[in-house]
């Protein structure tokens, strides 16, 4: 099931991304960022960040579901809800970044309309490149 992020929410995917070893920090939520989370028998296995701004556009910047639940259609599921959202707030593209190495991800977002746009060079902190990847609505 998939709903809106609770303050109790917080807390969980700090620990997840603690617990993975992920970098990514959760900072307080902004006016335009939204967070939804996928619950597995009351249990929180997945969660997306994504920003919507005022030039018609939208950044999904995080999406992660727990390893012992992967390939169980959580991630589409999340993503097909964050368009459909995005979709209802008028914005015209969206945009990701992906590690050009993930070819797993890449394959899903391709999927789901999302198209190379290009390379953005050591772009995480550990060196390795992003794909920098768009879907117009």
């Amino acid at each position: 099931m998939i709903r809106e992020f609770e303050e109790k929410d917080y807390l969980l995917i700090e620990e997840i991304i603690r617990d993975e070893n992920i970098i990514f920090y959760m900072k307080p939520l902004e006016k335009h960022q939204n967070v939804f989370v996928y619950e597995t028998n009351d249990n929180l296995t997945g969660f997306i960040i994504y920003t919507a701004f005022e030039n018609d556009r939208a950044e999904i910047e995080y999406i992660h579901v727990l390893e012992d639940y992967r390939r169980q259609g959580i991630a589409v599921k999340l993503l097909e809800f964050c368009i459909e959202n995005i979709l209802s707030l008028g914005c015209k593209s969206i945009t990701l970044e992906v590690r050009t190495n993930n070819n797993e991800a890449i394959k899903l977002y391709e999927k789901l309309g999302f198209k190379h746009s290009h390379i953005r060079s050591n772009y995480y902190s550990n060196g390795d490149d992003a794909s920098l990847m768009i879907r117009e609505m």
